[in-house]
C-alpha cells in the first residue's frame, strides 16, 4: 500500500480567484515526479522551469510561452518536458501517470517519447481527447508495436477540469492497462505495452501537452486548455489511492 503524504508549504500562494492555497495531501509511496503549478515551491510564478516536489529533483522545462493564473498554465502550442523518466517505468512492475487538465479542444493530453523532441524517433499519444457524436472521450493509450489500446471515459462538454490517470501493471506478466477519469475506473485492458526504451534504449520522456501524430481518434495536436498537477509513480496505483489523490486535490480546481 502507498503512503499518504501531507505537504504544508510555508510559501502560500493565492489560488485563482483569491484565498490561501494549501497544497493537497497525496499518495507518496513510489512517487517519481510531482509538479504543482499552484504551489510556489514548484513554480515561482514566472520562468521556464518547474520544480519537482517528489524528492528526485526532476526539474521540468516549460517549452513555449503559456499564460499562468496562479493555479495552472494555459497551453496552446506549449508543453512541459521532464527529464528522462526511464527509471520510473523500467522496473518490470509498471507505472502511473496522473494529470489534472481542463481541455478546450480535441488534442493530445500527453505523449510517450523516446527523445525530448515531439514527433521524432519513438513517439505515441499517451492520452487524448476526441469527439464521439455530441460528447467527448478522454482516453489513455498504449502502443504494442503495431496497434494501440485505449481505455478511459466520457465527458459531456469541453472546458471543465478533469483528473486523468493511466496505470500499467507488468507484474508477473499481468500486462494490464487501466484508466481512471475523476476517480472512476474504466474497464481494464490486457495489453503488452512496447515502451519507448525498447526502441531508444534507456529513454522515456513524457511530453505533457506535447503533440503527437494524428491518430484514428484525434488530431494529435498540442494540448489546448489548462494544465495543473502532474504526478508519475513507478508502480500502478490502486483504486483507493487514485480516489485519494482525486479527492485531496479537487478543491484546487473548484470541484
Amino acid at each position: 500500500m502507498g503512503g499518504i503524504h501531507q505537504v504544508l508549504s510555508t510559501n502560500i500562494v493565492p489560488a485563482a480567484g483569491g484565498g490561501g492555497y494549501v497544497p493537497p495531501a497525496y499518495v507518496s509511496t513510489d512517487i517519481q515526479l510531482y509538479y504543482n503549478p499552484a504551489d510556489s515551491a514548484s513554480y515561482a510564478g514566472s520562468g521556464s522551469t518547474i520544480t519537482d516536489l517528489s524528492g528526485y529533483n526532476r526539474t521540468g522545462t516549460i517549452v513555449g510561452d503559456p499564460s499562468y493564473d496562479g493555479t495552472a498554465f494555459t497551453f496552446a502550442n506549449d508543453y512541459i518536458m521532464p527529464p528522462n523518466m526511464y527509471a520510473a517505468g523500467s522496473t518490470g512492475i509498471g507505472h502511473t501517470v496522473e494529470v489534472w487538465v481542463r481541455p478546450t479542444a480535441t488534442s493530445a493530453i500527453w505523449t510517450d517519447q523516446g527523445t525530448t523532441t515531439p514527433d521524432t524517433d519513438y513517439f505515441t499519444t499517451g492520452a487524448e481527447i476526441y469527439p464521439t457524436g455530441p460528447f467527448y472521450n478522454v482516453n489513455t493509450m498504449l502502443w504494442n508495436g503495431t496497434a494501440t489500446t485505449r481505455t478511459g471515459g466520457g465527458i459531456s462538454t469541453l472546458g471543465a477540469w478533469i483528473n486523468l490517470v493511466r496505470t500499467y501493471n507488468q507484474f508477473a506478466g499481468a500486462n494490464t492497462a487501466q484508466a481512471y477519469l475523476n476517480g472512476v475506473a474504466a474497464s481494464p485492458v490486457t495489453f503488452a505495452w512496447v515502451p519507448p526504451w525498447t526502441q531508444t534504449p534507456g529513454n522515456w520522456y513524457l511530453g505533457f501537452g506535447a503533440q503527437s501524430i494524428p491518430t484514428n481518434f484525434s488530431t494529435g495536436a498540442y494540448f489546448a486548455g489548462d494544465y495543473g498537477i502532474i504526478r508519475v509513480y513507478s508502480r500502478p496505483l490502486n483504486q483507493s489511492e487514485v480516489t485519494f489523490n482525486y479527492n485531496a486535490a479537487k478543491s484546487t480546481y473548484g470541484l
